[in-house]
């Protein structure tokens, strides 16, 4: 919509794969893939990255998310949860 190129990947390992294999200006996963901490998983291997990516967590859980910004997410984006009417 805004010119943006988006890659997606389907589980946290293949998210890191990814991020070795190219540059992104910004990663954002969601925190509970095949754990419920996989999305920290992603965070940290991306900060590790010498491109250096913004990166952001989006959850339904805020309270997990919460110590994103610890884990080096700079941002935590929380989703809805349930059916809106």
């Amino acid at each position: 919509m805004n010119g943006f190129e988006v890659e997606t990947a389907d589980s946290a390992d293949n998210a890191i794969k990814k991020l070795s294999a190219a540059e992104y200006n910004m990663v954002i996963t969601d925190l509970r893939m095949e754990k419920e901490t996989s999305g920290f998983d992603v965070i940290r291997f991306a900060k590790k990255q010498a491109y250096n990516p913004a990166t952001a967590i989006l959850t339904a859980f805020p309270t997990l998310g919460i110590t994103g910004s610890r884990k080096g997410a700079n941002q935590l984006l929380v989703k809805r949860w349930g059916r809106t009417s």
